[in-house]
């Protein structure tokens, strides 16, 4: 009974990427703040030392994995049935979960060091963004555009970014790093290596949905404006669908469910997506113009070259030469 309860929260740790016992209390805590999983006791569960005493941890440990089974059936199904769960719920096969039950990682659970990140399976897949755009042409304008994660080299998670802007298609491409419990993304054109900034909160399974902050420059403006917006980022099923309808969308109150809806997401009630759409997208960008430059430069130029009478410039250093 111990053994087995040990390897079922190993497996859990494996399966949604969460290499330390901090992370995975932080799991328990998410979906429960007065849950009873600590990190001390999930140290003596994973080592099979001792069983949880409370069944509340059962049901939080229901809710982490986002099973409809109840926690009873987690305290009392065999591993066996619980591998065969895991594998409905995140997809891993059958030679994943047996690599997170090798003694290596045994150990490495056990001591609370990295164990299979495979957990990242879970983001696989394709999913609609929805960012205000920063063009000063399309003010107030939502911009649809579509995320690909994918498996990249070993054990990484690539991610592919599209846009369509004015001159067509806009393609950036990076790693996803995962830290803290969120993904971050360094992205970049590959034809003129421009570069954007996604970051957003990892999920829980089943990963419908990733809120977050984009940053980079508008690409359609006279001026380079360093922009940031937030981003609703959705799962979608159809990856066809998606990959040909990047656009702009006027910002009206149905207009992500009614996209959603075309791309093969049904809401019976879109109502109340619609109401959180409005207050998360709604607080408008943030973004830097030349004239903000200039008026910090006026302002603090003379300082260093405009000294005023009787008061001596402020002399600027160069910077000292390199070791060699």
């Amino acid at each position: 009974m111990h053994a087995e309860f040990a390897a079922k929260l190993r497996l859990t740790a494996a399966v949604l990427g969460n290499a330390t016992h901090k992370g995975l209390c932080a799991r328990f805590r998410a979906v429960n703040p007065n849950t009873p999983c600590d990190i001390d006791r999930l140290h003596k569960w994973i080592q099979g030392r001792a069983l949880p005493r409370s069944p509340q941890l059962y049901e939080d440990w229901a809710k982490v994995l986002g099973t409809h089974r109840p926690g009873t059936w987690l305290a009392t199904c065999s591993m066996n049935e619980f591998r065969d769960e895991i594998a409905l719920l995140f997809g891993a096969s059958l030679e994943d979960m047996h690599r997170t039950e090798t003694p290596r990682a045994r150990s490495e659970a056990v001591n609370g060091t990295p164990s299979d990140p495979g957990g990242l399976r879970t983001l696989y897949g394709t999913f609609a963004c929805y960012s205000l755009a920063w063009s000063p042409h399309y003010a107030g304008q939502l911009i649809r555009g579509a995320l690909r994660l994918e498996p990249g080299k070993g054990s990484t998670l690539r991610a592919t970014y599209t846009e369509a802007l004015i001159g067509g298609p806009v393609q950036m491409i990076g790693d996803v790093v995962l830290s803290g419990g969120t993904l971050h993304m360094l992205l970049r054109n590959p034809d003129t290596g421009l570069p954007a900034s996604m970051i957003l909160i990892m999920p829980g399974p089943p990963a419908s949905v990733l809120c977050g902050i984009l940053s980079s420059q508008a690409f359609v403006a006279h001026h380079a404006l360093p922009s940031a917006s937030r981003m609703l980022v959705v799962r979608v099923p159809s990856a066809a669908r998606l990959d040909t309808s990047n656009r702009y969308l006027d910002f009206s109150p149905s207009c992500v469910s009614d996209d959603l809806d075309g791309l093969g997401l049904k809401l019976d009630a879109p109502g109340p997506l619609n109401a959180l759409v409005a207050a998360f997208l709604g607080r408008g960008i943030d973004q830097v113009s030349p004239i903000d430059q200039a008026s910090f430069s006026s302002a603090l130029d003379p300082l260093y070259f405009l000294p005023a009478a009787g008061k001596a410039a402020l002399r600027i250093d160069p910077a000292p030469p390199e070791p060699g």
